[in-house]
Order: structure tokens, then sequence, then C-alpha cells
């Protein structure tokens, strides 16, 4: 059987202060908090391999959970702030439909 799986991982930066987009994050399989990232992750697997297809890093877009937010120098026509703006989604709207 070949399938599409969809993993939501922490992505943990507990030693960083200064990295854009930084925010407090809750592990609910570890039951704390910590600094870092939420990764989602598309792969495809076959049962035995798991190749992964895309990934995204999340942060928090509420405003009290931030750390750091996005750099302002940065131009808003290039991909890189196309990606900093998906990094502030849910996870729900990050699932290709």
């Amino acid at each position: 059987t070949k399938v599409l799986i969809l993993d939501d991982s922490s992505f943990y930066r507990d030693r960083s202060k200064r990295v854009e987009l930084l925010a407090h994050c809750f592990d609910h399989a570890k039951r704390r908090h910590y600094k870092g990232f939420r990764m989602l992750t598309l792969g495809w697997s076959d049962g035995s391999t798991f190749l992964p297809i895309d990934f995204s890093l999340l942060s928090s877009s509420k405003e009290k959970a931030k750390i750091n937010d996005i750099d302002s120098t940065i131009d808003k026509r290039c991909s890189g702030y196309k990606r900093r703006i998906e990094a502030l989604q849910t996870a729900p709207e990050q699932i290709p439909g």
C-alpha cells in the first residue's frame, strides 16, 4: 500500500533568542512548553520507507506567543516573504486540497 502521510513534529530552538518568527509552543507528547516551531511534513510511504515531499515550519499567529516578528526590511515581493506569511497560517490551511 502506498500512502501520503502528514506529520506534525516539534522543532526545538530552546537556545535561540533572535530567530525570526520564533514562538512559544506546546509539545503534547512531552507535555511541556518550548521555544521553536512546529514542522509540518508531507511524505510518501510504502509501508517500509518514508520519503519527505514538502515541509513547512509553522510559527504562531498569536501575538502573545510570538517572541520575534517578521523582519520589516524584507521585500514583500520575494518568495522568502511569502514563506514567512505561510508560517503564520494554521496547519489545516497548509494541507494541499
